[in-house]
C-alpha cells in the first residue's frame, strides 16, 4: 500500500524536489498533498486525513513552520510525524523544532538519500 505524504513549502520547486527525492528512494506514494504556506499546511494536518509523514519548511508566508509546530502542539490535533526541512539549520533551531514535536530535521540543500534515511527512520523502509 502506498504512502500519503504532505509537503508544506512556499517554493513549488522545493516541493517538486522533495517529491522526486522521495520517489527516487523507492517509496510507493499514493498521494502527495501539498500546501504553499503554513496556514494551509496546518489545515491539512488537522483535517483528519490518514497521512504517513509531513515535510515542512520553516520560512513561509501566512504561518511559518515554527508557528505551525507550536499551534499543532498546543491543540494536539495532529498525529502526523513532521520532518522540518530548512536552511535554518543551527542547533538551537533544530532543538526548538524537536521540542515542538517534529520527529526530525533535514538541512537544505539535501540529497535524495538524506530524505530516504529520514523517511526510513520515521515510517520504515520501502516495501
Amino acid at each position: 500500500m502506498g504512502k500519503k505524504i504532505v509537503l508544506v513549502d512556499d517554493s513549488k520547486v522545493m516541493r517538486s524536489i522533495l517529491r522526486k527525492s522521495i520517489l527516487m528512494c523507492n517509496y510507493k506514494v499514493d498521494e502527495f498533498i501539498e500546501a504553499d504556506n503554513g496556514n494551509d499546511g496546518y489545515e491539512i494536518l488537522v483535517g483528519g486525513l490518514d497521512m504517513d509523514i509531513a515535510f515542512v519548511d520553516l520560512h513561509m508566508p501566512k504561518m511559518g513552520g515554527l508557528e505551525m509546530l507550536k499551534k499543532l502542539k498546543e491543540t494536539g490535533n495532529s498525529k502526523v510525524p513532521i520532518v522540518v526541512v530548512s536552511t535554518s539549520a543551527d542547533d538551537e533551531t533544530q532543538k526548538i523544532c524537536l521540542e515542538l514535536g517534529a520527529v526530525g530535521f533535514v538541512r537544505k540543500p539535501f540529497t535524495p538519500n538524506d530524505i530516504g534515511v529520514m523517511i526510513g527512520k520515521v515510517i520504515g523502509q520501502p516495501e
